[in-house]
């Protein structure tokens, strides 16, 4: 904003609230999508990897396919041992779904640190051509 003219200040605020509103709208959807789709897909090789019954590992599938993600809030099982193994493996899911969340979130920043890097050298390379 500093490096508008005072004439395009109008203009540059309204754009740059806009593209916040975006994010702000954009971000929770795109992370939510991405956390319940990668949540979904590597529980069935996290089931396969456990020490779960066939059974078992057909309802924890069924749970999930039912409720969605929040099924991880409710997974119950016939016996406690069981429980906290499916349980385990939601969560081992969950968390891998986490990981890839802030990989992304992370790659994003990154990206926008190289871009406000680039502008902040254009913007010093035009007022030392402007001061010479």
């Amino acid at each position: 904003m500093n490096s508008l003219p005072p004439r395009l200040a109008p203009t540059a605020g309204a754009a740059s609230s806009a593209l916040r509103q975006i994010g702000s709208a954009l971000g929770p959807a795109v992370f939510g999508v991405l956390l319940t789709n990668r949540t979904l897909s590597t529980l069935p090789g996290h089931l396969a990897a456990s020490d779960l019954g066939t059974a078992d590992r057909g309802q924890v599938l069924g749970m999930v396919s039912d409720a969605g993600i929040q099924a991880g809030a409710f997974l119950r099982l016939s016996t406690g041992p069981t429980t906290a193994e499916a349980q385990s493996v939601y969560g081992a899911s969950f968390t891998d779904a986490l990981r890839t969340c802030a990989l992304v979130g992370g790659i994003g920043m990154l990206a926008a640190a190289v871009a406000l890097a680039t502008i902040g050298v254009r913007k010093t390379a035009h007022n030392a051509a402007a001061g010479s």
